[in-house]
């Protein structure tokens, strides 16, 4: 029996709102260079927060058949460059999409914006570029980000344990 586990990456509002790693380099690859600044084209609906969520999956051949389980959906995380604390409130600086833009091109820009941030929008709050957790404040190693990629070890390890 062949068992693979994957990685699984999803977003909302940007593209690609789906991809599959095989390990957690190619994943911290992508996300460094994941654009979410990039401008899109208008339509009625705003672009919602810059967040992506983590899941894991495995790959099996059982007698000779492909298969794949469910998606088991780990952290979300919304991206920001700073977090501030005003008097128990945090707020992001998170891109957003700017208002009005130029008028002779149909592509929205993006500009960067404070917006507060409620404790059931996601689990963390991180700068994409250098893969930091700006909020809830913790240690490195005990980042969500941290803690996915431990979980998904541990499924590896016994996956190869079997």
């Amino acid at each position: 029996m062949y068992v693979r586990p994957l990685i699984v990456f999803k977003t909302p509002f940007y593209e690609p709102r789906y991809k599959q790693f095989r390990n957690p380099s190619e994943l911290q690859k992508f996300l460094t260079v994941f654009d979410f600044m990039r401008p899109h084209m208008c339509s009625r609906l705003q672009t919602g927060m810059p967040e992506f969520q983590l899941g894991t999956k495995l790959e099996f051949t059982i007698d000779g058949y492909f298969c794949e389980s469910d998606v088991k959906w780990g952290p979300r995380f919304i991206v920001a460059r700073a977090v501030t604390n005003n008097q128990g409130r945090i707020f992001a600086d998170i891109p957003t999409d700017a208002p009005g833009g130029d008028g002779d091109s149909m592509l929205v820009t993006r500009e960067y914006k404070l917006v507060q941030i409620h404790r059931d929008m996601a689990d963390a709050v991180i700068d994409i570029h250098n893969m930091r957790q700006l909020w809830p404040v913790c240690e490195e190693s005990r980042s969500e980000f941290v803690k996915f990629l431990t979980y998904l070890n541990r499924q590896k390890y016994q996956i190869k344990r079997r």
